[in-house]
Order: C-alpha cells, then sequence, then structure tokens
C-alpha cells in the first residue's frame, strides 16, 4: 500500500497541499494584523483548508501517478460532496460571525462641533464585562479598601479601550440582587450569584479576584469566567507592592484573555492606573474609601474621603469628580461648581469615555447647557455604541424638553445594551403611554418582569397601563403580587 502511495505521489501532493496551506494562513495572519481584520477569518481559513483535504487526497491518488488519466464522474462526485459538506461546516461554524474588518470608520461631529474620524469597534469584536471587588484574603481589615480600590481602578483603567464595557459590582441592579439574596455590601459573593448578575444583564463574561500580603507584598489572584457556564476561562497570579501597578498587568491580561485582537492591544492607548486616578498611595486609599461611601449612600463620607484624596493630590481629576457630585448632593452648589472647574482643568488625565460622561453631565446638570449635553452625548454614543450612559444622557436631554418622540430610539438602544435599566424600562413605557401606545407600554414592562419577577416597582406600573387599558382584574392581580413583595410599602397599599 505504501508503495501504491509513492506511485501515485499522494504523500508528495499532499505535503505540497500541506505546506502551502500553512504558508496561505500564516499570510492570513498577517494580513489580519496589518490590516485589523477578524482573527475568525484565520479559523475559517484553517477550517476550510482542513476539510478540502480530502479532496486533494482522492486526486492525488487517481491522478497523481504519471501519465494521462481521464476524468471521470466519480471524481467530480466526491470533489462535489466535499464541497457540499465544506459548504455546510462553514455555515454551522461561522454563521453570524463577523469576517471582515473588525472596525468602521466614521465621520461624526465631536464634542466640539467638529467633524473628525474615528474607527469605532464593530458590534461582533466588542466585549462587556462584569467585575466584582476582591476578595480580602490577608486577615488584616486594614487592606479591606483595596477591595473597593482594586474595582475602581479595574474599571477606569480598562475603560480606555473602546472594544471593551466594563459593568462594576455597583451597578443598581447587581446590588438589589445582592442584597435580595442576604449579602451586605462587604460580603464574598457565590459563583451562581455572580453568574446569575451578569446572565441578567446580557454580559458575557465576570470577573472575580482575592488578594493576601506578605509584609509590603501584595499577592493578586484573578478569574475570568463565562458566564453561559460559569466556567472559568483563565486564573492568573500577580505579585508587587503597588495596586496601581498591578493593575496595569491586570488589565492587559484580561483584554488578551477577552479575546481582543492583538493588534488592538498593542495600538490602542492605556496610560498606567496611577496617571488616571492618582500616583500617591494614600490619596489612592482616599479615592477607593469615597467611592465606597458613594456606594453605600454615605454622601457625607464620600465628600470627607474625596476631599482628603484633594488635600493629598490636588490633580486628581477623579478626586474633583467625586467631591462635585457630592457637594451637589448636598446642596452646595458653589463648592460643586468650583470642584467640576477644577475637574475640568485635569480632565486630561481621565479616559476619553469618562471624559465625555462627565462633561455631558457638567453641561446637562450644572452648566443647564441641554445643545451642549446632547452635542457630547450624541459623539460619545458614536464612539462608544455599548456604553448605557450614553443613550440614557441623550434620553434624558430629549426626555426634560418634553421631545418624547426624539427619546424614543435612545430609550430602545439603552435598553438594548443594559435590559434591567430602570430609568430606561420607566421612562419608555411613560413615553409609550403618553402617545397612546399602551400595548407597546406594557410590552417594555414585561420585558422586565422576564428578567426580574421580583421588582416592584416594575409591577405598579404594570398595574398603572392595565388601569388605562380598563383591565382591572389584571391591575389588580399586579397589586397583589407586589403586595406580597412589599407588604408594608404605602405606593402598594
Amino acid at each position: 500500500m505504501i508503495q501504491k502511495l509513492l506511485e501515485r505521489r499522494v504523500p508528495q501532493i499532499v505535503g505540497l497541499y500541506v505546506a502551502g496551506s500553512w504558508g496561505f494562513v500564516q499570510f492570513v495572519d498577517w494580513a489580519v494584523q496589518q490590516y485589523a481584520l477578524s482573527p475568525d477569518l484565520v479559523n475559517f481559513v484553517v477550517t476550510l483548508l482542513l476539510i478540502l483535504l480530502p479532496s486533494v487526497v482522492w486526486l492525488a491518488w487517481r491522478h497523481g501517478a504519471p501519465g494521462r488519466d481521464g476524468w471521470g464522474l466519480k471524481d467530480g462526485g466526491i470533489i462535489f460532496t466535499n464541497l457540499v459538506v465544506a459548504a455546510g461546516v462553514l455555515v454551522l461554524t461561522f454563521a453570524g460571525r463577523e469576517l471582515g474588518a473588525a472596525t468602521t470608520v466614521k465621520l461624526v461631529e465631536d464634542d466640539q462641533g467638529n467633524v473628525v474620524e474615528r474607527v469605532v469597534p464593530k458590534a461582533a469584536f466588542r466585549r462587556a464585562l462584569l467585575g466584582f471587588r476582591f476578595e480580602n484574603a490577608s486577615g488584616d481589615p486594614e487592606l479591606d479598601w483595596l477591595r473597593r480600590g482594586f474595582d475602581l481602578a479595574i474599571g477606569f483603567d480598562i475603560g480606555q479601550d473602546p472594544f471593551i464595557r466594563y459593568t462594576r459590582e455597583r451597578h443598581p441592579f447587581v446590588l438589589d440582587l445582592l442584597g435580595e439574596a442576604g449579602f451586605g455590601p462587604d460580603a464574598n459573593v457565590p459563583i451562581a450569584l455572580r453568574r446569575r448578575a451578569a446572565e441578567t444583564l446580557d454580559i458575557e463574561h465576570f470577573l472575580e479576584g482575592v488578594f493576601r500580603a506578605d509584609g509590603d507584598t501584595l499577592e493578586v489572584t484573578t478569574r475570568l469566567y463565562e458566564t453561559r457556564n460559569a466556567r472559568p476561562i483563565s486564573e492568573r497570579s500577580y505579585y508587587g507592592t503597588d495596586p496601581l501597578e498591578i493593575v496595569d498587568r491586570v488589565t492587559v491580561d484580561l483584554r488578551t484573555d477577552l479575546g481582543i485582537p492583538d493588534w488592538q492591544i498593542r495600538e490602542a492607548v492605556d496610560l498606567p492606573a496611577a496617571e488616571l486616578l492618582t500616583e500617591d498611595p494614600e490619596a489612592f486609599r482616599a479615592l477607593a474609601e469615597a467611592d465606597g461611601a458613594m456606594t453605600a449612600r454615605n454622601l457625607e463620607g464620600a465628600r470627607a474621603s474625596a476631599e482628603r484624596a484633594l488635600a493629598i493630590d490636588s490633580t486628581s481629576a477623579m478626586a474633583h469628580l467625586l467631591a462635585g457630585w457630592m457637594a451637589f448632593a448636598a446642596g452646595d452648589l458653589d463648592a460643586a461648581r468650583l470642584h467640576m472647574d477644577g475637574m475640568a482643568r485635569f480632565d486630561w488625565r481621565l479616559p476619553e469615555r469618562a471624559r465625555l460622561a462627565i462633561r455631558a453631565s457638567d453641561e446637562l446638570f450644572f452648566r443647564q447647557d441641554p445643545d451642549a449635553a446632547l452635542r457630547t452625548a450624541g459623539y460619545w454614543a458614536e464612539v462608544y455604541p455599548e456604553d448605557p450612559e450614553a443613550q440614557q444622557t441623550l434620553a434624558m436631554v430629549h426626555l426634560q424638553g418634553f421631545n418624547r418622540e426624539e427619546a424614543l430610539p435612545h430609550l430602545r438602544a439603552l435598553l438594548e445594551i443594559d435590559p434591567t435599566d430602570p430609568d430606561g424600562t420607566r421612562w419608555l413605557a411613560e413615553a409609550y403611554a403618553g402617545t397612546g401606545q399602551l400595548d407597546s407600554a406594557l410590552a417594555v414592562r414585561r420585558r422586565r418582569e422576564e428578567r426580574i419577577p421580583r421588582g416592584m416597582e416594575n409591577r405598579l406600573g404594570i398595574a398603572d397601563i392595565l388601569t388605562l387599558q380598563g383591565k382591572l382584574a389584571g391591575a389588580r392581580d399586579e397589586l397583589e403580587a407586589a403586595g406580597l413583595a412589599a407588604p408594608r410599602d404605602l405606593d402598594v397599599l
């Protein structure tokens, strides 16, 4: 048999095919890196070349021997069958995947009114990640602040990459879910609950971590999970004395593990976390404590910690921002204005998406300039289409101007990104109801009910719509269900 294969030059022909295929795959891989194409293109080519190998073997066997061979019906049938099988496998494997460029070029009007060219990742290549606070396994409560510190710094640092949307544990739905399950702000959350939170938010991956201390050295271990099966896809360990330097290494590895293309990791802006937040360790601790107090709705504590951070590092834009928002919440508008001016002076320390978010809020709430807020939020939504806050801001500006029709597409886009957003659900339902589209308003509320069955506020909204439709029995059923969830709530009663 071996002699026959050699006589028909099967090994030689197959060897040439394999060598040529390898060279072609290397070329495609180079093209992917050079021209920012889909990494799936390499997998597509490799799969195609492997599936076509039976045809190559058959042709070598039938026509590899010296001399002229006639082409038979059997040859055509085998090759045709191989091509049909190849097409079927490729369709099943790569259907719905983007095989072209990973980015698209847009001409957009920036927040200053200038038309600029921006490169924006296509939806197929963007990744969403839900991050949870790391566990303090050091046994030292003095290091508890690092739980919030790592969460804050990772979110800020990885937010520089337009391919990634990072959602923190402080998301309102996540906090409500953990609270209903009996987990307070300092508890370590079980994996099953983390997965449920990520799944409800339509986020494909979630991150957890643990840190220990050996003298001045920190040991940090991170685990990245795939939401659909709750299995870890990577586990990495880091050692160092500077938490922010560790964060820099964590975020680079996260991007790799999430499948961000190598060329994007090499070319993207990636300032050190210390440049974004603060280079002073004590100021970083104060920032983390301010962030934690704000999440716990301790506004006075958050403001005091933010101002302590500013006393140490007056150039920290993040500290100015936190102090400004807490002063605004306390009604101290003069102090809030001073801090927001300080933030604007040092906003070069912020990632672009954070800078745009803050500028839009500043224009809307502090400067009372809705046109400027629309321009900034519109640019923000164009270049970071996966940021729900951008769509929320656009909708908010239109609703403040009583432009319900203009707000509708932004509200729909918001709920496509974050289907749990309570404001988006309420505003969209009210916008539909206000224009007489009660069935659409009810459908919005029902979609939220599918994800969050125990949402009392949503049940009240459903009851209101059913009442407007004259379906009083259905409204009563919704109110009774809400009463079981919150028997002492005055609105339910």
